[in-house]
C-alpha cells in the first residue's frame, strides 16, 4: 500500500514541490532506510522510526516536526491522492493568506476495487469555510461529510493548535474542528483523497467502536473549552450536546451502495 501511495504522489499533475515524510510506530525489523525501498531513490521521501510504539497521534506530530514545507496534508499509509490533490489544495493556501486549511472530497474504495462516493449531500458552498462552520454543521447533522484525510493545513497553525491530539482515535476530525473555531478554510469541490475501506482498519474494531462515544465527547468538551477561550456566551455553551449519529441517522446521509458495501465487509469478517 506504500508503494500505491507512492504512485498516487508520483502522478501528482501540477503544485508545489512535495516531501514525504514516512513514520513509524515502533521499531521496524530492519534498517529503517530499507523499510521502503524507494526511499533510496526518492530524495524526497525520508523514513524515521519512534523506536516505540506511541500511537497515531505522537507518530503523526513526530513526523510533523521533521516537515519543513509551508503545508501539510496527511496520508495514512493505506491511503492515496488523486492526481490533482497537491495542485487543488495548495492553490488557496498559496494565494490567500486568511485561509488556514482547505478539503476536498473523498472516494472510498473496497477490497474488490469499487469506488463509491459515500456521502449523499455537501452542505457546503465551494470556496470560503468561516470560522465555525464545521462546528455548526457537525453539530447540526452529526457528522462533517467529507473525509478529514482530504485536507491540507497551513503547517503554522497545525503546530499552533498542537498536532493531533493524544487520547483520542479521531485525531484527524479533532485537530480540524480546533482550528476551524478560529480561522477561515476553503472547500474545493473536487474528489482528492481515495479511502481504502477493509477488514482491518482501526475503525473496523470493537475497541474502536466502544470508544466512539468518549472520542466525540472529547471533540466537544475541546471546543466548548476553545470557544470559552474566545469569549462565547457561557449559557450557550453550557446548553450544547456532544452529537452521536445514530445507525439510523447515519443511513440518511450516506449513500445505499456504499452502505451495502460496507454491510458485505461486516457480514464477510
Amino acid at each position: 500500500m506504500l508503494a500505491q501511495a507512492h504512485e498516487s504522489l508520483l502522478s501528482q499533475d501540477s503544485g508545489p514541490d512535495w516531501e514525504w515524510l514516512i513514520q513509524i510506530d515502533g521499531t521496524p525489523d530492519g534498517p529503517v532506510d530499507e523499510t521502503f525501498p524507494a526511499a533510496a531513490t526518492d530524495g524526497r521521501i525520508r523514513v524515521a522510526a519512534n523506536g516505540e510504539r506511541l500511537g497515531v497521534s505522537a507518530t503523526r506530530n513526530r513526523a510533523l516536526l521533521r516537515s519543513t514545507g509551508r503545508w501539510v496534508a496527511p496520508l495514512d499509509a493505506d491511503d492515496e491522492f488523486f492526481p490533482n490533490t497537491l495542485a487543488l489544495l495548495s492553490e488557496p493556501l498559496r494565494t490567500r493568506p486568511e485561509v488556514s486549511f482547505v478539503f476536498g472530497e473523498s472516494v472510498d474504495v473496497f477490497p474488490d476495487g469499487k469506488r463509491l462516493a459515500r456521502f449523499t449531500r455537501r452542505p457546503y458552498e465551494p470556496g470560503s469555510v468561516p470560522p465555525g462552520r464545521l462546528e455548526d454543521i457537525w453539530r447540526h447533522h452529526k457528522n462533517l461529510f467529507f473525509h478529514p484525510g482530504a485536507v491540507m493545513f497551513d503547517r503554522t497553525w497545525l503546530l499552533a493548535a498542537g498536532g493531533w491530539p493524544a487520547g483520542t482515535e479521531m485525531e484527524d476530525q479533532d485537530v480540524l474542528l480546533a482550528i476551524s473555531t478560529f480561522a477561515s478554510g476553503w472547500y474545493v469541490p473536487h474528489p482528492v483523497h481515495l479511502y481504502r475501506q477493509h477488514r482491518d482498519q482501526t475503525v473496523r474494531t470493537a475497541r474502536f467502536e466502544s470508544n466512539r462515544e468518549s472520542y466525540r465527547r472529547w471533540s466537544h468538551t475541546r471546543l466548548v473549552a476553545l470557544r470559552t477561550l474566545r469569549g462565547d456566551d457561557p449559557d450557550e455553551l453550557r446548553m450544547l450536546e456532544t452529537p452521536l449519529p445514530s445507525p439510523e441517522e447515519i443511513s440518511t446521509f450516506t449513500t445505499a451502495e456504499w452502505q451495502a458495501e460496507i454491510a458485505g465487509q461486516v457480514t464477510a469478517g
